[in-house]
Protein backbone atom coordinates (compact mmCIF):
# COMPACT_ATOMS: atom_id res chain seq x y z
CA UNK A 1 0.00 0.00 0.00
CA UNK A 2 1.20 3.39 -0.88
CA UNK A 3 0.45 6.30 1.29
CA UNK A 4 1.32 9.70 -0.31
CA UNK A 5 0.78 13.42 0.26
CA UNK A 6 -0.73 15.47 -2.69
CA UNK A 7 -0.07 19.39 -2.03
CA UNK A 8 -0.08 22.39 -4.09
CA UNK A 9 2.36 24.74 -3.44
CA UNK A 10 4.01 28.27 -5.05
CA UNK A 11 7.21 27.61 -6.52
CA UNK A 12 9.73 29.62 -4.46
CA UNK A 13 12.28 28.60 -6.86
CA UNK A 14 12.42 26.68 -9.89
CA UNK A 15 11.26 23.11 -10.30
CA UNK A 16 11.29 20.95 -13.35
CA UNK A 17 7.94 19.32 -14.19
CA UNK A 18 8.88 15.52 -14.16
CA UNK A 19 6.13 14.74 -16.62
CA UNK A 20 6.54 17.36 -19.37
CA UNK A 21 9.99 18.67 -18.48
CA UNK A 22 9.10 22.06 -18.38
CA UNK A 23 10.70 24.88 -15.76
CA UNK A 24 7.83 25.52 -13.27
CA UNK A 25 9.24 29.40 -12.58
CA UNK A 26 8.99 31.18 -9.26
CA UNK A 27 5.81 32.35 -8.48
CA UNK A 28 3.78 29.43 -10.45
CA UNK A 29 1.78 26.91 -8.67
CA UNK A 30 2.62 23.32 -9.23
CA UNK A 31 1.26 19.74 -7.51
CA UNK A 32 3.67 18.30 -5.40
CA UNK A 33 3.38 14.66 -4.31
CA UNK A 34 5.17 12.74 -1.71
CA UNK A 35 5.21 9.46 -0.40
CA UNK A 36 6.12 5.81 1.06
CA UNK A 37 5.52 3.16 -0.86
CA UNK A 38 6.60 -0.13 1.02
CA UNK A 39 9.73 0.61 1.91
CA UNK A 40 11.15 3.28 -0.33
CA UNK A 41 9.95 6.65 -0.30
CA UNK A 42 9.62 9.04 -3.06
CA UNK A 43 8.50 12.61 -4.62
CA UNK A 44 6.62 14.01 -7.68
CA UNK A 45 6.44 17.59 -8.86
CA UNK A 46 3.97 18.26 -11.56
CA UNK A 47 2.98 21.17 -13.76
CA UNK A 48 -0.84 22.67 -13.46
CA UNK A 49 -0.78 21.96 -17.08
CA UNK A 50 0.10 18.17 -16.67
CA UNK A 51 -2.32 17.74 -13.12
CA UNK A 52 -5.22 18.82 -15.58
CA UNK A 53 -4.23 16.43 -18.37
CA UNK A 54 -3.59 13.96 -15.39
CA UNK A 55 -6.80 14.69 -13.74
CA UNK A 56 -9.02 14.19 -17.26
CA UNK A 57 -7.26 11.03 -18.40
CA UNK A 58 -8.08 9.19 -14.87
CA UNK A 59 -11.69 10.65 -15.50
CA UNK A 60 -11.67 9.29 -18.63
CA UNK A 61 -10.27 6.06 -18.24
CA UNK A 62 -11.47 4.87 -14.85
CA UNK A 63 -8.25 4.39 -13.79
CA UNK A 64 -7.38 5.63 -10.42
CA UNK A 65 -3.60 5.22 -10.78
CA UNK A 66 -2.25 6.99 -13.79
CA UNK A 67 0.70 5.73 -16.48
CA UNK A 68 2.88 8.33 -18.40
CA UNK A 69 2.91 6.71 -21.81
CA UNK A 70 -0.79 6.02 -21.81
CA UNK A 71 -1.70 9.76 -20.80
CA UNK A 72 0.46 10.97 -23.91
CA UNK A 73 -0.76 8.22 -26.39
CA UNK A 74 -3.98 9.28 -24.96
CA UNK A 75 -3.62 12.88 -25.73
CA UNK A 76 -1.73 12.71 -28.92
CA UNK A 77 -4.56 10.02 -30.39
CA UNK A 78 -7.69 12.16 -29.17
CA UNK A 79 -6.54 15.71 -27.77
CA UNK A 80 -3.73 16.73 -30.63
CA UNK A 81 -4.17 20.26 -29.81
CA UNK A 82 -3.59 19.86 -26.42
CA UNK A 83 -0.84 17.38 -27.44
CA UNK A 84 1.07 19.84 -29.55
CA UNK A 85 1.08 22.37 -26.54
CA UNK A 86 2.63 20.01 -23.96
CA UNK A 87 5.43 19.18 -26.40
CA UNK A 88 5.97 23.23 -26.78
CA UNK A 89 6.08 23.10 -23.04
CA UNK A 90 3.05 24.49 -22.72
CA UNK A 91 4.16 27.90 -23.94
CA UNK A 92 3.02 30.13 -27.00
CA UNK A 93 6.09 30.83 -29.40
CA UNK A 94 6.12 34.27 -27.45
CA UNK A 95 7.46 32.45 -24.62
CA UNK A 96 3.47 32.96 -22.67
CA UNK A 97 1.61 30.20 -21.22
CA UNK A 98 -0.95 28.44 -22.61
CA UNK A 99 -4.34 28.15 -20.95
CA UNK A 100 -4.60 25.16 -18.69
CA UNK A 101 -6.17 22.27 -20.54
CA UNK A 102 -9.59 21.12 -20.29
CA UNK A 103 -11.65 23.82 -18.86
CA UNK A 104 -14.13 25.62 -18.43
CA UNK A 105 -16.19 22.93 -20.22
CA UNK A 106 -17.93 20.07 -18.76
CA UNK A 107 -15.03 17.41 -19.77
CA UNK A 108 -17.92 14.81 -21.03
CA UNK A 109 -20.92 17.10 -22.17
CA UNK A 110 -19.30 20.82 -22.81
CA UNK A 111 -21.28 22.58 -20.35
CA UNK A 112 -19.57 25.80 -18.66
CA UNK A 113 -18.14 25.09 -15.32
CA UNK A 114 -16.30 27.35 -13.48
CA UNK A 115 -12.90 27.02 -10.98
CA UNK A 116 -11.34 23.30 -11.10
CA UNK A 117 -14.65 21.48 -11.08
CA UNK A 118 -14.17 18.11 -12.96
CA UNK A 119 -17.87 17.91 -13.10
CA UNK A 120 -20.68 19.61 -14.12
CA UNK A 121 -23.99 18.86 -12.32
CA UNK A 122 -25.83 16.90 -14.15
CA UNK A 123 -22.66 14.79 -15.36
CA UNK A 124 -21.72 14.58 -11.70
CA UNK A 125 -25.13 12.89 -10.58
CA UNK A 126 -25.07 10.53 -13.51
CA UNK A 127 -21.35 9.92 -12.30
CA UNK A 128 -23.11 9.82 -8.73
CA UNK A 129 -25.66 7.52 -9.26
CA UNK A 130 -23.70 5.27 -11.50
CA UNK A 131 -21.49 4.30 -8.45
CA UNK A 132 -24.85 3.82 -6.07
CA UNK A 133 -26.40 0.98 -8.34
CA UNK A 134 -22.83 -0.39 -8.57
CA UNK A 135 -22.68 -0.33 -4.79
CA UNK A 136 -26.20 -2.19 -4.91
CA UNK A 137 -25.23 -4.84 -7.04
CA UNK A 138 -22.16 -5.86 -4.87
CA UNK A 139 -24.36 -5.62 -1.81
CA UNK A 140 -26.60 -8.24 -3.38
CA UNK A 141 -24.21 -10.26 -4.12
CA UNK A 142 -22.50 -10.60 -0.62
CA UNK A 143 -25.77 -11.05 0.73
CA UNK A 144 -26.52 -13.89 -1.68
CA UNK A 145 -23.01 -15.43 -0.83
CA UNK A 146 -23.51 -15.25 2.60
Amino acid sequence: MTDYVWTAPVARKRHRCQMCGRVILPGESYQRMAGLDRCEAWTFKCCDHCSRVVHAWTRHSGESEWYEDAIWDWLADGHPTVYAAAQAGWRYPDGELVPLPFQPRCFTCGTFIGGDALWCPPCDRARIDRIARSLESISAELRRAS
